[in-house]
C-alpha cells in the first residue's frame, strides 16, 4: 500500500461508525467550529447589552469559547482550508481568472489572522473584569470592543457560509480533505475543555443550526 492510499485508509478509519465518509469530517468540524464563533458573538452582544452588569455565566461561556473552539476554528482556517484551496489551485494551473480568487483567500487569510490577534484582546479584558483587576477596562471601551468585534465577525460568518465553504466543496479533492482530516482530527479536544468534542459539545453545539 502507498503512503497516500494509507493515510485515505487511516481516514476511512478515523470516521468509521458514522454517516460521513474519509474526507468530510474536515469541513463538517469546520463549519462547527464557525457555529460557535456565532455562539461567541451572541454572548458578547448579550454581555455589551447589559453593561454595565456582566453575568458570571455569560462571561465564563465566552471565555471557554475564546479558549477553545474559535482559536482552534482561526487555525484550521488560516493553516488548513485556506492554503489548501490556494494549493489546489496551484496544482490545477489554471489561467489567470483564478487570480482573483488566489487574491480573495490572502485577503481572508490577512482578516483572520487580525480577528484572531483582537481575540486575544477580547481575552485580555474579560479575564480583567472576571478577576476584579484594577485595570480592568472601562464600560465604554468593553462596550466598544465587544460591539465592533461581534459585529465584523458575523459579517464574515456569512460571507464564509453562502460563497466561502460551497466554494471550498466544490474545489478540494477528495484527497485535500482527507489530508486536511488527518492533521485537523475531527474528536480532539481543545483547549478550554477537557471533554472529547471540545467546548461546542459541551455547550450543545453538535447540533446548532449555524447563524
Amino acid at each position: 500500500m502507498t503512503e497516500p492510499q494509507a493515510k485515505t485508509a487511516e481516514a476511512m478509519t478515523l470516521v468509521d461508525g458514522s454517516l460521513l465518509p474519509g474526507g468530510a469530517r474536515f469541513l463538517e468540524d469546520l463549519k462547527k467550529r464557525a457555529r460557535a464563533v456565532c455562539v461567541l458573538c451572541d454572548l458578547l452582544e448579550a454581555l455589551a447589552d447589559d453593561l454595565p452588569r456582566l453575568a458570571k455565566g455569560p462571561l465564563h461561556q465566552a471565555r471557554t469559547l475564546c479558549a477553545g473552539e474559535v482559536p482552534r476554528y482561526f487555525r484550521q482556517m488560516n493553516d488548513g482550508l485556506i492554503p489548501a484551496m490556494r494549493g489546489r489551485l496551484a496544482k490545477e494551473q489554471r489561467d489567470d481568472a483564478d487570480q482573483p480568487l488566489c487574491d480573495l483567500l490572502d485577503r481572508l487569510a490577512a482578516d483572520l489572522g487580525e480577528d484572531d490577534a483582537r481575540l486575544s484582546e477580547i481575552i485580555d479584558m474579560l479575564d480583567g473584569v472576571t478577576d476584579g483587576s484594577a485595570n480592568a477596562p472601562s464600560e465604554e471601551t468593553l462596550g466598544f470592543a465587544f460591539r465592533s468585534y461581534f459585529e465584523a465577525m458575523r459579517r464574515q460568518r456569512c460571507w464564509e457560509d453562502q460563497v466561502l465553504f460551497p466554494l471550498a466543496a466544490r474545489t478540494l479533492t477528495h484527497e485535500d480533505l482527507v489530508l486536511l482530516e488527518l492533521r485537523f482530527p475531527a474528536r480532539a479536544p481543545c483547549a478550554g475543555c477537557s471533554k472529547p468534542g471540545g467546548c461546542a459539545a459541551r455547550m450543545g453545539l453538535e447540533g446548532a443550526p449555524g447563524r
